[in-house]
């Protein structure tokens, strides 16, 4: 599949009023993702229409596609912003780092809200290198 590094994608108004009826708290992380995987499907769909879906992604993969009897998978991440800043995006937990780290593209897609977003393919090594930083969650106290 021949994905573009950098894509402008629009959306149709009809689309894009169901997207802010699904998703429409964008405040909020889980908003946040679930539109951006939507839209990767949709744009991803658009390339190429032969593609399917395989919901049984395996732990630390956002999305894969099957094409021609071969799994591809994908990071997705998502972000409100109009230009896209590799410092924030987050690798959330040791699976998806793996994958990754193991070559994963990730595909970003900024200007999120708008109805015109832009597709970002991501690739490690060549796009941006991936710094560990340790994380705590916090708890309330007894």
């Amino acid at each position: 599949m021949d994905i573009p590094k950098e894509k402008d994608f629009p959306i149709e108004t009809k689309v894009f009023e169901e997207l802010n009826t699904l998703y429409s708290n964008m405040r909020n992380n889980g908003d946040i993702s679930k539109r951006a995987v939507h839209i990767a499907k949709m744009y991803l769909s658009s390339i190429n229409k032969t593609i399917a879906f395989d919901n049984t992604n395996r732990k630390g993969v956002d999305l894969t596609v099957i094409l021609n009897g071969h799994k591809l998978e994908f990071e997705i991440k998502g972000t409100c912003s109009e230009k896209l800043n590799v410092r924030n995006i987050k690798i959330s937990g040791k699976p998806s780092y793996d994958a990754v780290n193991g070559g994963m593209p990730i595909i970003c897609i900024t200007k999120l809200k708008e109805k015109i977003v832009k597709i970002h393919l991501l690739k490690v090594g060549i796009d941006f290198l991936i710094e560990p930083e340790p994380r705590w969650t916090l708890i309330k106290p007894k």
